[in-house]
């Protein structure tokens, strides 16, 4: 392969990398990804061999090595962890329409009790106001009324 070190691995589905030995890997920031963890823990499972990896420069960047975790060995290793393959687009979504329904749920519930609420307050004011008025008339009758 004549690709730069770090360049997308052709078809690569989940952003995998040339690494500087011409395998396809996973640079750690996207295998935390992957994994649902932090950068640093995909360079310490790198760093410890717990993966196949190799530390290389990334064509065109510059600072410190970078690790390239073996794309092979990864999957294997959250395969066995039970997080591989990654969800895919289509199941986030599924389940942002399941919270989304949850959540339309619970707001009509609220809406509901609300609505409940407000009519009760309602009728307790309407009463109030009822024996204000029946109130008032006595008061008026009494003054009325000679002492």
């Amino acid at each position: 392969m004549h690709s730069p070190v770090g360049a997308p691995w052709p078809g690569g589905e989940h952003g995998e990398v040339l690494s500087p030995s011409g395998q396809r890997s996973y640079l750690a920031a996207t295998a935390a990804v992957l994994a649902g963890r932090s950068p640093r823990w995909a360079s310490e499972l790198a760093s410890t061999g717990a993966v196949d990896a190799e530390q290389g420069h990334v064509t065109g960047r510059q600072g410190r090595p970078a690790w390239f975790l073996f794309a092979d060995s990864f999957e294997r290793y959250l395969h066995a962890r039970g997080k591989w393959p990654p969800t895919t687009a289509a199941t986030d979504w599924e389940h942002l329409l399941q919270l989304q329904g949850a959540d339309l749920e619970a707001a009509r519930q609220a809406n509901a009790t609300l609505q409940a609420e407000n009519a009760q307050l309602k009728a307790a004011l309407a009463q109030r106001d009822e024996n204000i008025a029946q109130l008032a008339e006595i008061v008026a009758q009494l003054a009325k009324t000679p002492r």
